[in-house]
């Protein structure tokens, strides 16, 4: 069949050797989609951890198990942070399940100034130190420049992969962020 679409041999080995190549391409992207999905490792320092003070750091194993939204920001340059996290702080306490851990990464130092933060909105979930930005660092290269700016949200399945991402959202509701908590808990429950 092959010699008689391409009878001249050469022509043969070069449409081979494209369609060769072509599924190559097809494999690696495939394949770097799949990694890409996977959120890069970590353990980083608790700095306030509301429900449980005892435990001092914090995995990326300790988020298997439920859903999770890690919450990149900063406090002392980012008033979008300060809107976005309150948001989703009273989202979380608001929500009839709480099947889903919400987790801040900050890179803030200023202990003081996040712990007086936490406290005046009513934060209840750890928030974690980033203050070298690697897992910052780890996450733009995984995935991609536009998460180069604060705040972004990653959502993790049960098994701590990459579901979902977000960018900054100023205008988000709570009723909006229940919402989108509801369709990330259903699709981390279809991915496997």
């Amino acid at each position: 069949m092959i010699k008689l679409l391409f009878p001249h041999p050469r022509l043969r080995y070069v449409v081979l050797g494209a369609t060769f190549l072509f599924l190559l391409g097809i494999s690696i992207y495939f394949q770097r989609a799949k990694e890409a999905s996977r959120m890069p490792d970590f353990s980083l320092p608790i700095i306030i951890n509301p429900p449980l003070p005892f435990i001092t750091h914090l995995n990326l194993s300790d988020t298997q198990g439920s859903l999770s939204v890690l919450f990149f920001f900063g406090l002392d340059d980012c008033p979008t942070c300060l809107f976005e996290i309150e948001q989703w702080a009273s989202a979380r306490r608001e929500s009839t399940t709480a099947l889903f851990n919400l987790i801040g990464i900050t890179y803030t130092t200023d202990v003081f100034q996040i712990t007086e933060f936490c406290h005046e909105y009513g934060i209840d979930f750890p928030i974690c130190l980033d203050a070298n930005k690697v897992v910052f660092k780890k996450i733009q290269k995984e995935l991609g420049k536009e998460y180069s700016y604060i705040p972004f949200k990653v959502i993790l399945d049960r098994n701590a992969r990459i579901i979902d991402t977000e960018m900054s959202e100023k205008e988000t509701t709570i009723k909006e962020i229940k919402m989108k908590l509801v369709n990330y808990y259903k699709k981390g429950l279809d991915s496997k």
